[in-house]
């Protein structure tokens, strides 16, 4: 990859975060870190113009995990009312290679290229979530089905 950043972003119902990741020697290191409340936003593209505003990177690639099922390259967040299209996205951001994966896909594809000081183990704790905030069954069934190679699509941006 060229000296262009990856724009990446991690958008669930609580935040919205965005930074820059640039591959070098192998590892990824990420730039211009940012996070912000959701539901100060409107809409997801309002959050990425808010955090392009002030920036003019070179992009090379976009890649997005999203707290909601991805299927044909779309995904609408399971606690905002946000719909997001991953053909609209590329062509507002000028970019031919834009990933659009489901947040906990795209957690565990990272995993693997974490370094052994960057895990951490976490207390084990039962939580309690309230009823008015669970989604309905068959989008959480569908949210978890999800079929497609994220792995490979995630790949592909970093070549």
């Amino acid at each position: 990859m060229n000296d262009a950043a990856i724009l990446v972003g991690d958008v669930g119902g609580t935040n919205v975060r965005f930074a820059l990741a640039h591959v070098a020697d192998g590892r990824v290191q990420l730039s211009d870190v940012w996070k912000r409340r959701g539901g100060d936003f409107s809409t997801f593209d309002a959050a990425i113009d808010a955090y392009l505003k002030d920036k003019t990177p070179k992009l090379a690639a976009a890649a997005f995990g999203f707290a909601g099922a991805v299927a044909d390259g779309r995904v609408r967040l399971l606690h905002r009312d946000w719909l997001v299209d991953r053909a609209a996205l590329s062509s507002k951001l000028g970019l031919a290679r834009v990933a659009v994966v489901n947040d906990f896909s795209a957690m565990a594809r990272s995993a693997p290229e974490l370094a052994g000081d960057a895990l951490h183990e976490r207390e084990h704790r039962r939580v309690a979530r309230p009823f008015e905030r669970r989604a309905p069954r068959e989008q959480l069934v569908e949210h978890h089905a999800e079929r497609e190679d994220v792995g490979a699509r995630v790949d592909r941006l970093a070549e």
